[in-house]
């Protein structure tokens, strides 16, 4: 797990795109909504998930592949984001 730290005062929303997140992780987790092709017959709609940073905040452990979304490399590149590796995050059962 890895934790992004926003490093600048704005807020940011980053999109987890299907295929870079869910395929890492083989768990999708995007919003699946019905929908008409364009010869209108039954279609489904991925929705992916995406996630808010405001400015100067650090997220919650992410899956490791957060790190190749294209707008978080680019933002590390400009020093917008710094990260840190989280380890493994296990959830507590009780």
């Amino acid at each position: 797990m890895v934790i992004l730290k926003n490093c600048w005062s704005e807020p940011i929303e980053v999109t987890e795109l299907h295929e870079v997140v869910c395929r890492a992780r083989d768990v999708c987790s995007c919003t699946v909504k019905p929908g008409l092709s364009r010869d209108n017959k039954p279609q489904s709609r991925r929705l992916p998930r995406a996630f808010r940073l405001d400015g100067k905040a650090e997220s919650g452990p992410l899956h490791p592949s957060a790190l190749k979304l294209p707008q978080v490399i680019e933002g590390l590149r400009v020093g917008r984001f710094t990260y840190t590796d989280a380890g493994e995050v296990t959830e507590d059962k009780e």
